[in-house]
C-alpha cells in the first residue's frame, strides 16, 4: 500500500496527525506514507521518521494549481487519507478519484474521509444537547486519537498506542542550529535546574489562563526548586507575555516570544524536561516527543493529549454544566462568570500535575 495523508494545517493539528505514521507502520511495515501539507507547514514534517515524500502547496496558489498538484499525484498512490476534511482536501480527493477512474483503478474504498463530526459538533455546543445520543461525543476528546481509529478501516489488526516519540527536531532542522538555538543551549548550560516550558498563548483568547496566575504558578515551582528555570514561548503577537519574562528575569527565564519560528519553537521545546500549555499547538509538540505535560484546558472540547506522561488541569465538567462550550475557544464565555472554567484553576493544582508527570517519566 502507498498512502497520501492529506492534512494541510494548523500546527497542533499537523502533531496530532503524525500519530498515523507510527501506529500504521506498527501493523504494515511495508506501506510507503507521503503526505499533502501546506507549503509552511513543510519543514515540520521534513526527513520524519516513517514519512517517504512531503508534497507542499502554498496558501497563495490558486485552485487551479492544487487541482494540476492532484492530477499529478494521483497515480502513485493506492490509497488518500483526507485527514483534513475541508474544501481543499475535498478539490484533492475529487481529482484523484477522476484520475483512478480514468486509468481503471477507482474503488470507493481507497479513499477514507476523516469526520469533523459537524452534526454532533452543531448539537452538542449549539442547541447544547449534550445528553441525546446523536450529540454525544467522546470524553475526553483526544484529537490524535480521532486521526488514527479510522484507518482501523485499511488495518484491522491496529490498535491504539501513543507510546513513543513520533517527532524529532534534529531530522526537521538543518544541520546547523539557528541563531536562537544556540543562544538557548548557552543559557540552559548556565544551570542545573529543570527547564519547564511554558506556552501561556492560543490563538483564540478564551483558551488562555490569565497571565497572573502563570506569573503565580512560577513562583509555586521556584518554591518548591528554586533552582527551576523557564523557557516563555508565543508568537509575534503575544507582548502580554513580556510582563512573565520582566517579572522572573533572564537568569530565571529564556524568553523565545516572537523571535522563533514554529520548527525553532518546537525544537526549543525538545530541549526543555517538561511543558505546561494552554489548549494549544505545542501541546501536541510536546506530547509527541513524549515529554512531561500539564495541559490547562478551559472550555474547549478538543485539547486533550494522549501520550504517556501527559497531564491535564482542569474543572471537571460535571462542577461546571456550561463546560465545554467551544470546540476550540472561538465562541464566546456562556458563563455569567467570565471564563469562570480557567479562573477556577489554581496555580497550586497545575504544579501539583506537574509534579506528578515528572514523577512519571522518571526511570
Amino acid at each position: 500500500m502507498r498512502l497520501l495523508v492529506v492534512r494541510f494545517s494548523s500546527f497542533g493539528d499537523i502533531f496530532q496527525a503524525l500519530e498515523i505514521v507510527p501506529h500504521v507502520k506498527r501493523v504494515a511495515p511495508e506501506s510507503e506514507i507521503d503526505w499533502l501539507v501546506r507549503k509552511d507547514f513543510a519543514e515540520l514534517l521534513t526527513n520524519q521518521n516513517g514519512i517517504s515524500s512531503v508534497h507542499a502547496f502554498d496558501r497563495s496558489d490558486s485552485v487551479l494549481h492544487l487541482i494540476r498538484l492532484a492530477w499529478t499525484l494521483a497515480p502513485r498512490y493506492t490509497h488518500v487519507y483526507d485527514a483534513h476534511s475541508n474544501l481543499r482536501s475535498f478539490v484533492v480527493r475529487t481529482v484523484v478519484r477522476m484520475r483512478w477512474l480514468l486509468m481503471g483503478r477507482f474503488s470507493p474504498s481507497r479513499i477514507l474521509v476523516r469526520s469533523k463530526e459537524r452534526i454532533r459538533r452543531f448539537f452538542y455546543f449549539k442547541l447544547r444537547l449534550a445528553k441525546f445520543r446523536f450529540a454525544v461525543l467522546p470524553e475526553p476528546y483526544r484529537g490524535a486519537e480521532s486521526y488514527v481509529k479510522p484507518l482501523t478501516k485499511w488495518y484491522p489488526r491496529l490498535r491504539l498506542e501513543f507510546r513513543q516519540v513520533t517527532w524529532t527536531p534534529e531530522a526537521a532542522r538543518s544541520a546547523r542550529p539557528s541563531a536562537i538555538h544556540s543562544e538557548f543551549l548557552s543559557w540552559k548550560n548556565q544551570g542545573i535546574g529543570k527547564i519547564v516550558a511554558f506556552a501561556p498563548s492560543a490563538a483564540w483568547p478564551n483558551k488562555r489562563w490569565p497571565v497572573e496566575r502563570w506569573l503565580k504558578l512560577a513562583k509555586v515551582l521556584v518554591e518548591q526548586s528554586e533552582q527551576t528555570r523557564f523557557l516563555l514561548l508565543g508568537g509575534p503577537d503575544d507582548s502580554f507575555l513580556k510582563k512573565i519574562h520582566q517579572e522572573l528575569g533572564p537568569k530565571v527565564c529564556f524568553e523565545a516570544v516572537g523571535r522563533s519560528t514554529l520548527l525553532e519553537s518546537a525544537s526549543l521545546l525538545a530541549e526543555a524536561d517538561a511543558l505546561v500549555a494552554n489548549d494549544t499547538g505545542l501541546l501536541h509538540v510536546a506530547d509527541r516527543l513524549q515529554k512531561p505535560l500539564v495541559g490547562i484546558i478551559g472550555p474547549t472540547a478538543f485539547g486533550y493529549p494522549s501520550g504517556l506522561h501527559a497531564l491535564v488541569a482542569e474543572v471537571d465538567n460535571s462542577e461546571l454544566a456550561c463546560k465545554p462550550c467551544s470546540k476550540d475557544g472561538r465562541d464566546r464565555c456562556t458563563n455569567a462568570e467570565n471564563l469562570k472554567c480557567l479562573k477556577q484553576i489554581k496555580p497550586e493544582l497545575v504544579a501539583k500535575r506537574l509534579g506528578e508527570a515528572l514523577d512519571g517519566a522518571s526511570p
